[in-house]
């Protein structure tokens, strides 16, 4: 790409909802060289901002940079109206461009296009406008834009609230026609750290989870000046892979984040195993097990796993035990099985199958027939006689999924089938490597599998195929890469069971898999061919034009949540205030009157508040809810998971009354899938920044 500008390292995150602030400090300290440019995408900004301090500020005097920020959908504007957002280092995007060393950067805040997510909402119409204006303002012909929502069609499909692509058009055709140096997005959390290079620009999603303990998603920008060519160089990672990789950070968040790389090493174990004086992969590896068992109350079965893992760290090697645990499924029974789901994980629509009597692959695809396609793989059960079925996924993945499906569509399979195994739960307790978790790409990777398509992931393929079904959009480059990446995983399946299978690692068998299962011999196991037709692919362009036009009506249809005034509006409308100063911008001793963390009223008694902490942070919030106070929309928001969008200010969405007469206990809806679940049998968590309790399943929590 054409342009002049100075070289730059970007360091950007969006949606920290439940992620520490403190850590950042050390990652900015550590990066060299460091960034000039801090970016944040949206959501969660009083976290970083209020009357007693701007940790924005603070982050970016850290490294002597400059921080450029949007607002998030879910940012309350009565929320931050009495406070200092703006500084010598912080510019809020949305309403002032940055023009720094030869780029210029424009930002968009909330939410585009949408009528019930969020506080911040805008038309598409007039996104588009605010885009313009902005873009006019500018001097630089190299922009970058920072939006919290998505361009639409790229990292946008969510299923939370919604299933469909939630991205702006206005964005998408604002990009479209600037041609800017990147678009950095967030919002959609599922899509966070992840990187698609589209015809106009590469789009970065660095959004977190809000899930308790998810971890904080980063990306590191360095833009690279190569005469009259600037290069982009984008890496995603986390505060723990950073804390990990970094030298000089702090030895607590060091031997946090090195010691959870292990198997079975959670939070509290990781605490127990410092306190032992086991602050890092090496001591572990370094001690007898009998030194753990006294020093430490994990039980000696897990001992063994850790130490395992630990001692392949301290190796830079892979430890295997037990192979002879694959052997005995590696026979003329066995048939090796992976599938391709939707997002939801509700429609099957891609079966790939290797059998070990016939040595042949096949590949079952329908993308609108779910039903044709169980009776096919039916058929192929009963071609099989009764086979072993061996897939690799750590939860059931596949059995769960196909179950189901054949329960749709009334299609007996468990008497077909002798026995499911998840090759997965085996991996876990007898390979160990030099790496986190017991993924299938890198296990398979690791012991010398070569795959097609290393870059594409489950979450692309289910978005795809989401977006398929709901809008009928086909992917750019069609299915083919998505059907050689079922082979992959099939074939990866086998590569991993054959190599353990013949006494595990040695050079002369390791050759020989690799050349078998080298992508160029793959070509002998032949994929589907996706069964688009004609009439689908019309389908297709009249539900991608009704998308667009349904999206521009919907914001005129339904007015959103402020859309009679710009938020800014409400932002503006009174003085900031700050107990900090620029030299100093985290004030302790500030004596300051609380503000609520919803709706932004200053709680001037005792009484009318109440404070939350969890993890050292505190916030209040109006203790008798913020719906007795203001008569506005400032209300604590709440969950909108449940689909009643009017519910009463004090209802909580995620309670909802039991119908089961043999119990009275209510019943909530799980925060992380979405099920349904007895309030009895969910597990409650404390989200600080609004005071709500998020509710998890048992199989979420």
């Amino acid at each position: 790409m054409r342009g002049q500008a100075d070289n730059m390292r970007i360091f950007a995150f969006s949606d920290w909802r439940t992620q520490p602030i403190e850590p950042l400090y050390e990652i900015l300290e550590n990066i060299d060289p460091s960034p000039d440019l801090i970016l944040y995408g949206g959501d969660d900004v009083r976290r970083f901002v209020d009357t007693t301090q701007n940790h924005f500020h603070k982050l970016a005097k850290t490294v002597d940079a400059d921080l450029g920020f949007v607002l998030g959908n879910d940012d309350h504007p009565e929320n931050l109206q009495h406070l200092k957002l703006q500084t010598s280092r912080v510019t809020d995007l949305h309403r002032n461009p940055l023009e720094k060393d030869g780029i210029a950067l424009i930002g968009q805040s909330g939410d585009i296009g949408s009528t019930a997510m969020g506080y911040i909402q805008y038309p598409e119409e007039e996104a588009t406008k605010h885009l313009e204006t902005l873009h006019s303002k500018v001097s630089n012909d190299i922009i970058a834009l920072v939006s919290h929502t998505p361009p639409h069609g790229t990292l946008d499909y969510a299923q939370r609230y919604e299933s469909g692509r939630i991205g702006s058009h206005a964005v998408k055709k604002f990009a479209s026609n600037t041609g800017p140096l990147f678009v950095l997005c967030g919002h959609v959390h599922q899509f966070g750290g992840e990187t698609a290079h589209t015809d106009y620009s590469p789009v970065l999603n660095v959004a977190s989870h809000d899930f308790e303990q998810s971890p904080g998603r980063i990306a590191i920008i360095d833009i690279l000046e190569d005469g009259r060519e600037l290069n982009l160089d984008i890496r995603h990672t986390t505060v723990k892979k950073c804390a990990r990789d970094l030298q000089g950070v702090g030895r607590s968040l060091a031997a946090t984040s090195s010691l959870s790389r292990l198997t079975q090493v959670g939070g509290t174990r990781v605490e127990e195993l410092k306190d032992a004086g086991m602050a890092t992969i090496s001591d572990i590896a370094a001690a007898s097990k009998a030194e753990m068992k006294s020093a430490t109350t994990i039980p000696e079965y897990f001992i063994d796993k850790i130490q395992a893992h630990a001692t392949a760290y301290a190796e830079q090697e892979t430890i295997i035990r037990d192979a002879h645990k694959f052997a005995a499924l590696r026979d003329d029974e066995t048939v090796l099985i992976d599938i391709e789901t939707n997002l939801e994980q509700d429609r099957v629509w891609c079966i790939g199958l290797y059998s070990y009597p016939t040595d042949e692959f096949t590949q079952l695809v329908s993308l609108d027939d779910e039903q044709s396609l169980i009776e096919r793989f039916q058929e192929y059960l009963l071609e099989q006689r009764k086979p072993r079925l061996i897939y690799y996924a750590g939860n059931s993945f596949d059995e769960g999924r196909l179950s189901e499906a054949a329960d749709r569509c009334n299609v007996a399979l468990a008497e077909l089938v002798d026995e499911w195994v998840d090759l997965c739960v085996i991996a876990r307790e007898t390979i160990f490597q030099p790496e986190e978790g017991h993924d299938l790409d890198a296990i398979a990777s690791g012991l010398g599998f070569l795959f097609e398509h290393p870059n594409v992931t489950g979450l692309e393929i289910g978005g795809a195929f989401s977006t398929y079904q709901s809008e009928g959009e086909v992917p750019d480059d069609g299915w083919e890469k998505y059907l050689e990446y079922n082979r992959d995983d099939t074939l990866a399946i086998k590569h991993i069971l054959d190599f353990m299978s013949q006494n595990g690692p040695n050079e002369e068998t390791l050759g020989r898999i690799d050349e078998r299962n080298s992508p160029e011999d793959r070509d002998d196991y032949g994929i589907a061919e996706a069964p688009i037709t004609a009439e689908t692919e019309s389908e297709a362009v009249i539900d991608s034009s009704v998308s667009e036009t349904q999206s521009e009506d919907t914001a005129h249809a339904s007015e959103p949540l402020w859309a009679k005034r710009d938020p800014y509006d409400v932002i503006e409308n009174k003085d900031p205030i700050a107990h900090w100063t620029e030299s100093d911008p985290i004030n302790a001793e500030a004596s300051s009157v609380p503000l609520c963390s919803a709706c932004g009223r200053m709680l001037v008694e005792e009484d009318e508040r109440k404070q939350l902490t969890v993890d050292n942070e505190s916030r209040y919030l109006c203790q008798s809810g913020c719906g007795e106070t203001s008569s506005k929309n400032s209300g604590c928001k709440k969950d909108t998971s449940s689909s009643d969008h009017n519910s009463e200010p004090h209802s909580d969405p995620t309670q909802v009354g039991s119908t089961d007469r043999s119990s009275s206990a209510a019943k909530v809806i799980c925060h992380d899938c979405g099920d349904l679940v007895r309030e009895d049998r969910a597990t409650g968590k404390l989200r600080i920044n609004d005071g709500q309790t998020l509710w998890y399943c048992p199989t979420c929590t």
